[in-house]
């Protein structure tokens, strides 16, 4: 279940993604409208993980496509820790490649 914290920090990157990479003022095609959105919503949903990690929630592993690892709560051993600290690496090099794809898409840095 989403925190109402958690929705804060979904919902503020996606509007400052979207920001960010829709040309406004510019025509944007139907390709153009995919990417924004697609960018948008993924590095909404990045940022909205890194926040569940330093809250010590229950973070989506990106090694096993759908798998999640136990919250802090759940599991405190050091191996629940060493596999969250490895999705945790693996969920900010995907964050990367988003914000350069977000700054290659961009209208202001362009």
């Amino acid at each position: 279940m989403i925190t109402r914290n958690e929705f804060i920090v979904l919902i503020v990157s996606f509007i400052l993604g979207l920001f960010l990479t829709h040309p406004l003022g510019f025509s944007c095609d139907e390709s153009c409208i995919h990417a924004v959105t697609f960018l948008s919503c993924a590095f909404a949903f990045l940022n909205m993980e890194i926040y569940t990690f330093f809250t010590g929630g229950s973070v989506w592993n990106p090694i096993a496509w759908g798998a999640a690892t136990k919250s802090l709560v759940e599991d405190n051993s050091n191996k629940n820790k060493l596999i969250r600290k490895i999705s945790f690496i693996f969920i900010l090099i995907i964050d990367i490649l988003i914000i350069y794809g977000i700054y290659k898409q961009s209208w202001i840095f362009n």
